[in-house]
């Protein structure tokens, strides 16, 4: 099905999406794009468990930029090291709303003002380009149901962003990704993404197994914080080799593949930055160094912290964020019960000296329920003594984590609870 119909301008305002049921036919809308020479924004959607939409924005028929939802920070910021790697970075650290028109026009002021050459602008527009279409190929595929295969696309007429830029012919930007995706997919990666994050989780079998400079050199760069794209652009690395050397180890479980949240920075610090007299210097955006799920919220294990010191629950939220937990710390164990029942965690860390109403009665209370009979519940305390372990596995309490709390010791207790 051809899109010509949509480039009228009574046609473009309509938000009617039409469906495409192959790659090819989404080619074939890029072909025609090209030979009608086309202004504007091409929007794509796919559905599943969650909704994936892309734009891709033309000038004159010719490829000027892409955008998604999954990243658009983060891979700014990787294109920028990649190709400009002797560009000014100025740090930010407030959120923003990543517009893809900020990009563009960043990219064009920075050209103009000789900051940047015309390669470096070509090489950020066709590396953008590449993860973009690539993402796409790779979500296509995961659609196990060819009858549920379907690309909702919508053309939209617009002037465009940034006349000024080079635009890439978009074929050969096609060509090049999908022979990146054939590579990835022959390798046996289909199910798994390069905006994923690998992280150590069995420390100690992969120091067992691993020289000391090749561990070190490993945990230099995973640390659960750096997607594969990140860590290749970092480590000067081909992307598909570096991933083929991390795979056997996701097999073996000592490193999960995690999702990680987008970069964060703040509109109004770049806008601010922008006005300086060192005009062309480029923000660097803050991590936020928070991972979080390609599943549902709901979908990742829920973690509940009974503690009434409040300096002792933020340990316990930034170790259980960084290994891709959900978190929540209540700090009155008098009203804690109900709170367990009402959210019914996963497991449970129970501190041990508590007002009131100590970790041992309060397990025991919990224990009390049906519902809570196979629930993990962990014992904290200062005191690693035989008498209080005794004490914790009488209370009802599946196992007992000594203080001062630890990252760790934290994901063994973990691995040994929750881990299938």
């Amino acid at each position: 099905m051809l899109i010509s119909q949509l480039f009228t301008s009574n046609q473009s305002r309509m938000d009617t999406f039409l469906s495409l049921y192959s790659l090819n036919d989404l080619l074939d809308q890029l072909k025609l794009i090209g030979r009608e020479k086309s202004t504007g924004q091409l929007i794509l959607r796919m559905y599943g468990a969650q909704v994936q939409q892309w734009s891709l924005y033309f000038y004159l028929g010719r490829l000027i930029w892409a955008a998604d939802q999954m990243h658009p920070v983060r891979r700014w910021y990787r294109q920028l090291v990649q190709h400009c790697p002797t560009l000014p970075i100025e740090p930010v650290s407030q959120p923003w709303n990543s517009s893809p028109h900020w990009y563009v026009a960043t990219l064009a002021r920075l050209l103009r003002q000789g900051k940047i050459r015309q390669q470096d602008g070509e090489a950020i527009i066709t590396g953008h380009s590449l993860e973009i279409l690539f993402d796409i190929f790779q979500r296509w595929s995961q659609i196990r149901h060819r009858s549920a295969r379907r690309i909702m696309y919508r053309y939209v007429n617009q002037s465009p962003m940034e006349s000024s830029l080079a635009a890439m012919p978009v074929e050969s930007v096609w060509l090049q990704s999908m022979r990146d995706w054939q590579a990835w997919r022959q390798a046996g990666l289909v199910d798994y993404s390069p905006n994923q994050a690998p992280l150590l989780w069995k420390v100690e079998d992969l120091r067992q197994k691993l020289s000391p400079m090749a561990y070190q050199s490993l945990a230099s760069r995973v640390d659960g914080r750096r997607t594969l794209r990140d860590v290749a652009v970092k480590s000067r690395q081909d992307l598909l080799l570096l991933t083929q050397s991390i795979i056997p180890h996701v097999h073996q479980g000592s490193i999960r593949l995690i999702a990680v949240e987008d970069l964060q920075a703040s509109l109004q610090a770049v806008e601010k930055t922008s006005r300086r007299k060192d005009e062309g210097s480029v923000p660097m955006m803050a991590s936020t160094n928070r991972p979080s799920s390609v599943s549902p919220q709901a979908a990742r294990p829920l973690i509940i912290y009974i503690d009434d010191h409040p300096l002792h629950g933020k340990m316990m939220g930034s170790i259980l964020a960084h290994l891709n937990y959900r978190f929540m710390h209540l700090q009155n164990p008098v009203q804690a019960l109900l709170q367990v029942l009402e959210h019914r965690p996963n497991l449970i860390f129970l501190d041990l000296a508590m007002p009131i109403i100590n970790g041992y009665e309060l397990c025991a209370q919990i224990r009390r329920s049906a519902i809570f009979n196979h629930i993990p519940i962990i014992i904290l305390s200062s005191n690693d003594g035989v008498v209080d372990r005794i004490q914790a596995k009488n209370a009802g309490a599946s196992d007992f984590l000594a203080k001062p709390i630890r990252l760790n010791a934290v994901r063994t207790i973990l691995q040994r609870h929750l881990d299938p």
